[in-house]
């Protein structure tokens, strides 16, 4: 989870960059380019990076007075939080008939959070130094001093043993579903290249690996639709909904 050489990686591939393109390509699984080469057709005129470049862009010049810091916890506050971490939240917690709240995020606790001054976020490479001190006599030491760490499970792994045979049925086979809005030999390339120990592309395989997945669901979907006279399903049809 913390390896050093996927992080380097993705460090210095736009360490160059404006702070926009930075933080995009630090948030995003396939850089402009890459994704260029991977979708085909129609799909590929879809993915307009530009679009995406627009609306971060709006929320960095938004914010373009504050420090640095502060500017990335805005943006992530914006996007990340709602359209990701929520959304995880609420879907994960309601299959399970439960109705969660995120205490940290009470409005007042959020607006004095955000007036701290940056030093007293991060320090020395140590995050969260507030939310530590606060909590320094009710929790553990192992607890306390803990790395941050999220929800990853090791998709690199996965993608060399119990996803491999998946991975190619759904992706690399004759018949699949998403080879019309794939590049075959980018997508083959990329899958070699992690096999190979190469480059570690466990999240782009990720990605392709569920567009298969929900293009075979939705031909599945209108065959069944069709053998029993439902109205036709398609993914063109999913798209205009």
């Amino acid at each position: 989870y913390y390896g050093l050489r996927t992080r380097m990686e993705r460090f210095f591939e736009q360490a160059g960059e404006p702070v926009e393109e930075r933080y995009l390509g630090w948030i995003a699984y396939f850089r402009p380019s890459t994704l260029a080469t991977i979708l085909t057709g129609d799909l590929q005129a879809c993915a307009d990076p530009m679009r995406v470049r627009a609306a971060i862009g709006d929320r960095f010049s938004r914010s373009r007075d504050l420090p640095l810091l502060h500017q990335l916890l805005y943006v992530n506050f914006l996007t990340y939080l709602p359209d990701d971490l929520h959304v995880k939240m609420d879907r994960m917690s309601m299959a399970h008939g439960l109705e969660t709240r995120s205490p940290m995020l009470d409005t007042g606790l959020v607006e004095y959070v955000a007036s701290l001054s940056p030093h007293l976020k991060i320090r020395g490479g140590r995050l969260k130094r507030v939310l530590r001190a606060a909590f320094k006599d009710d929790l553990p030491a192992a607890i306390l001093k803990r790395r941050k760490h999220g929800f990853a499970v090791p998709l690199g792994r996965w993608f060399r043993t119990d996803l491999r045979a998946p991975f190619e049925d759904l992706v690399l086979s004759h018949d699949a579903p998403v080879r019309s809005y794939i590049n075959q030999r980018a997508a083959r390339s990329l899958f070699q290249e992690h096999l190979d120990g190469a480059r570690e592309h466990s999240q782009r395989l990720w990605v392709l690996f569920n567009l298969g997945l929900w293009l075979q669901m939705i031909e599945k979907s209108a065959t069944w639709a069709s053998s029993v006279g439902e109205p036709e399903t398609t993914v063109e049809a999913v798209g205009r909904r």
